[in-house]
């Protein structure tokens, strides 16, 4: 499902506001908003994509843990590890980015053609 499509339009993002909007009058809290906004994001790429839902919630649990070790680096004045969860992050999203390319790139490669003195 994206933005443009009707099912998003008029079931689930009226749904999300009236959801939202009565769970705002009803409790009042802010923590709460913040927890149905993202159940609700959940739900969206649930529903637009099944198979990526768990990379997904697993970039995300990444991402909050790099910010956490950031925040830890940068009061312990230790800069230079701030390096180690990004270049994580990166390296995660180049594997699922380029895995499927690189698959049909080894499947598609003529390894009979290549003798070891070319090597």
């Amino acid at each position: 499902m994206s933005f443009t499509q009707l099912s998003f339009l008029f079931i689930f993002l009226p749904a999300s506001i009236i959801i939202y909007l009565s769970c705002e009058f009803i409790f009042h809290r802010d923590t709460i908003n913040i927890i149905l906004l993202i159940v609700l994001n959940l739900v969206f790429y649930w529903w637009a994509s099944k198979e990526t839902l768990f990379i997904f919630i697993l970039i995300v649990f990444l991402t909050f843990m790099a910010g956490v070790f950031a925040i830890g680096c940068q009061e312990n004045g230790k800069r230079k590890q701030i390096a180690v969860p990004i270049l994580l992050l990166v390296f995660t999203l180049a594997c699922y980015k380029y895995s499927s390319f690189l698959v049909v790139w080894l499947k598609n490669a003529n390894w009979a053609s290549f003798k070891m003195e070319e090597l």
